[in-house]
């Protein structure tokens, strides 16, 4: 064997390899953009599912917060409808907690009506206030006769107005927070 013939082998060796080569990085490549892309469609698909699922999530919300803030509305609708008017110049509190007493029985039908309208919507502190003020409401009415109300009525309708109040103050921080975030 000469030098010109080595070389031909050797070329041929080295390009045989080479070709080799080239189809084992061709296919490599191939396969690798196959995977990646198949990849990269389980990652969109993933990516999609969790969308859907933060917008389901946030018309859940949105649901409940009109709903939370339409019970808040009506709830200070209802306690201003039921607050003791200012009758007379040098009218006193005591006077507005017997106003409010003597008025009982619009008060009770009125909490009544709010929390089986609302319930559904307020947290469960605010219902048990609710609750609270309209068993005090049911048994105070039995402190007023003929328009006279006792110590004790006046104690319950001091009592039901404050608590009225607090529930307005929770129910219109929970709108405001909920707006917040």
């Amino acid at each position: 064997m000469n030098w010109d013939d080595a070389f031909k082998l050797a070329a041929a060796f080295l390009v045989s390899l080479g070709g080799g080569g080239a189809i084992v990085l061709g296919l490599s490549n191939w396969i690798g953009r196959l995977l990646a892309d198949r990849y990269v469609e389980k990652l969109k698909q993933e990516i999609q599912q969790e969308i859907e699922s933060y917008k389901t999530k946030l018309r859940k919300s949105e649901f409940l917060f009109q709903k939370e803030f339409d019970a808040a509305s009506q709830f200070i609708e209802l306690r201003r409808r039921l607050s003791p008017r200012h009758r007379f110049p040098d009218m006193e509190f005591h006077d507005a907690c017997e106003d409010f007493a003597c008025n009982f029985t619009s008060v009770e039908k009125g909490l009544e009506d709010y929390i089986a309208t609302h319930g559904a919507a307020l947290s469960q502190g605010v219902l048990d206030r609710l609750s609270d003020a309209l068993a005090a409401v049911a048994a105070g009415k039995f402190e007023v006769s003929n328009g006279e109300v006792s110590r004790e009525g006046a104690k319950v309708s001091e009592r039901v107005m404050d608590e009225m109040e607090e529930v307005e103050r929770e129910l219109r921080d929970a709108v405001r927070t909920q707006s917040v975030t």
